[in-house]
């Protein structure tokens, strides 16, 4: 893993300004309240970095979505469509 750097309050007031931004907290504004994440993540305390990042991998792992089944039939789907110039 790399190591982490972070930015200093001048970086990131330069940051914002070049994206006509005044706080950080206007970057999310586009994402809904309700997708949010409203607390702190359920980690136990003190872990590494890499362990962070396995336990996330083994979420994501578990969270596939499952396939839907189209409601047309494969005989009735669309096919490719040659445009005429």
């Amino acid at each position: 893993m790399a190591d982490y750097l972070p930015h200093t309050n001048e970086e990131v007031d330069s940051m914002l300004g070049f994206l006509g931004m005044s706080s950080l907290e206007q970057l999310f504004d586009h994402i809904p309240a309700a997708v949010r994440l409203s607390g702190g993540l359920d980690l136990a305390p003190g872990q590494s970095e890499p362990d962070v990042a396995d336990y996330f991998s083994r979420l994501t792992r578990a969270n596939k979505a499952r396939a839907r089944r189209s409601p047309v039939s494969p005989a009735r789907a669309p096919t490719t469509t040659r445009f005429r110039r």
